[in-house]
């Protein structure tokens, strides 16, 4: 059990990584990958820190339903301004 937690930091690392290698060969991304990318937006953000080649915004993006992919993404995953009740 110690080790689960190791398995999904390595998952999670190699699903930020993986996909910026593979777009670049693709094209065009679309509203899956821009979602995608949206959630992982904080994970990409630390790791650009670190690896200065990381974007964390998908270069080879031409369609609208990529931006709305990113921008639902990452509003769902940072909070989206909603108000805590009391």
């Amino acid at each position: 059990m110690k080790n689960k937690g190791y398995i999904i930091s390595v998952i999670l690392i190699a699903s930020i990584l993986i996909p910026q290698l593979a777009y670049a060969s693709y094209g065009d991304v679309g509203f899956w990958s821009g979602l995608w990318q949206g959630i992982t937006f904080p994970f990409r953000l630390f790791l650009k820190l670190i690896w200065t080649d990381m974007t964390i915004y998908e270069q080879f993006n031409s369609t609208y339903w990529y931006h709305v992919g990113y921008v639902i993404g990452a509003l769902a995953i940072i909070g989206g301004g909603s108000q805590a009740s009391s």
